[in-house]
């Protein structure tokens, strides 16, 4: 029996409330879509893409304001507050629930011209992730001994805008170093998040919710392996089921690199120093800030940490000059040198305290006659010398470790792919992920790469398009392909990876057909410590390395 959403609604923040705006929305000319999620199933999708949701709006006088250009951000009738950067959402209910499934905010505005066009304004949102892969990381410093999920921390707070909402795990594995690899160009926030989930082989992302539909998770490695049933089952269902249909998914030799580390024992090593004198003349009274990325003094290391960092001192650290060849008069005791010191980079704040002959802090009547009070022009100064010392972090030639499928190897032939876990420094943790890998993807016949089902089929389907989301468990069984949840008499199941919703109109309501992206789940049963379901004796075949 066939059912159908109580309602939906698009909500545009405008001033400081949410708007709703679904009068205006024009599912007959354009169906709504959004997609939001990791983009891939393979061993290396461990963080989600930018998420997209798409719609369009009546941009003429049949709109609920009656307005020709409501919604042309350049029309003198443009809607107030409606314009680029805002927030906006969309939230579907039934069954007496209010699903809040995407959220993000305006990046396009696309009204349509000419007088004879179809007369509607095209939009597009994105979700929090594009506030990640625009986000330049480089001021944050050098974690020492933090968990995956602290480090994870310390990255997103450095975004300026924050998520609504954050679902942050306790990661299983305490780095000893993290973020000594932010030296020379500033790296986007989303290439951090890919480290530190390939080192923590957990998964980032954002997922709807039922408060306001915007929740950051960070998820460590065990989260999807504690859910050991399924908590929904698809039975011949579905309009598509995708399943691999090449070898190039098939992976049967995982290479999994990890970093070889040294720090100095003293913090007395120079890692940044300026290479020539300065070119340009600081004048006096002036400031200027300079940043400098760390370097390993041997040439030998790929990337440079800092940490134990000294505060520069006058002489030693630094010298200013009136010539750029050190040959004029030495003008140290008027020079400052502050040093912020970050991961992999300093930035410097220098400043020419030299006021000239004539101070109009310290003037008083007492000495207007005398020959201080006789204006004179600030000394220039060369910066001779900079430099900051500190311990290094140094990384060298990584180590690897290998687990080979030799089985599927023989079959399929050699399939490997490599993995780098960028802090981690445990191998027995390296191996473990090699091995886990290697197990999980070395047969193309436990994988199915997405599923495709009309939600208003069904109450069921309906509620379980609404209710799931990434990381959510379900089983499969279909006749024509022969993917079934069962094997070996144990559940197979397949973990959402992502959501994509396209939303049309319909004779009694929205109609929804909703694909979510899965990655394969391992049928083998794990020994997790203090894990309901997965630590009692006799009910696992497989210690879980993690």
């Amino acid at each position: 029996m066939s059912a159908d959403l109580t309602a939906y609604a698009v909500e545009l923040f405008i001033g400081s409330a949410w708007t709703n705006i679904t009068a205006d929305v024009i599912l007959a000319e354009e169906p709504m879509r959004f997609r939001y999620g990791l983009a891939g199933n393979s061993p290396l999708d461990r963080v989600a893409d930018v998420g997209v949701w798409t719609f369009a709006v009546d941009n003429s006088t049949g709109n609920s304001a009656g307005t020709l250009g409501y919604y042309s951000p350049l029309h003198a009738n443009v809607r107030t507050g409606f314009t680029y950067g805002i927030p906006a959402r969309v939230s579907l209910t039934y069954g007496g629930v209010t699903y809040y499934k995407f959220r993000g905010r305006i990046r396009d505005i696309e009204p349509v011209p000419g007088l004879y066009r179809q007369r509607i304004t095209r939009i597009t949102v994105v979700d929090w992730m594009e506030q990640a892969a625009i986000q330049q990381v480089r001021g944050v410093s050098l974690q020492l001994s933090q968990r995956s999920d602290q480090v994870f921390a310390m990255v997103l707070a450095d975004i300026p805008i924050q998520p609504a909402a954050a679902l942050i795990s306790a990661g299983r594995d305490t780095f000893t170093y993290a973020l000594d690899n932010l030296g020379g160009d500033r790296v986007a926030a989303t290439s951090l998040f890919q480290d530190i989930a390939q080192s923590e082989l957990g998964f980032i992302y954002v997922r709807g919710d039922t408060i306001q539909g915007e929740t950051l998770v960070f998820e460590n490695r065990q989260t999807r392996m504690a859910t050991t049933t399924n908590s929904l089952s698809l039975n011949d269902d579905m309009l598509e089921i995708r399943v691999p249909s090449s070898l190039e998914t098939i992976v049967n030799r995982v290479e999994v690199v990890i970093a070889s580390r040294a720090i100095d024992a003293t913090a007395t090593t120079v890692l940044f120093s300026l290479p020539t004198p300065q070119s340009a003349a600081i004048a006096g009274n002036d400031t200027i800030t300079l940043w400098g990325d760390y370097r390993d003094p041997a040439g030998k290391a790929t990337w440079v940490g800092g940490t134990a960092m000294v505060a520069p001192v006058a002489t030693t650290d630094y010298t200013m000059n009136t010539a750029a060849d050190g040959s004029g008069s030495d003008l140290t005791a008027n020079c400052t040198v502050r040093a912020t010191y970050f991961a992999s980079a300093v930035k410097l704040t220098i400043t020419n305290g030299d006021a000239g002959a004539f101070n109009p802090a310290t003037f008083t009547s007492a000495t207007f006659n005398t020959a201080s009070a006789t204006p004179s022009t600030p000394a220039a100064g060369y910066l001779t010398k900079v430099q900051c010392r500190g311990k290094g972090l140094y990384r060298y030639d990584p180590e690897t470790f290998r687990s080979d499928e030799t089985v599927s190897q023989s079959t399929y032939g050699l399939r490997p792919t490599t993995i780098p876990m960028t802090y981690q420094d445990s191998h027995a943790v390296a191996q473990g992920a090699a091995d886990y890998l290697a197990h999980l993807y070395s047969n193309p016949l436990a994988q199915v790469d997405a599923v495709i089902f009309e939600a208003n089929a069904s109450a069921a389907l309906l509620t379980a398009a609404l209710a799931r989301d990434i990381s959510d468990r379900i089983g499969i069984d279909e006749t024509v392909t022969g993917v079934t949840q069962t094997t070996s008499g144990m559940d197979r199941g397949w973990y959402i990876n992502s959501v994509e919703f396209e939303v049309g109109p319909g004779r009694l309501g929205p109609q929804i057909t909703c694909t979510w992206g899965l990655a394969p789940s391992d049928a083998t049963a794990f020994w997790l410590l203090e894990t309901v379901g997965a630590s009692e004796l006799n009910t696992t075949t497989r210690l879980g390395y993690i």
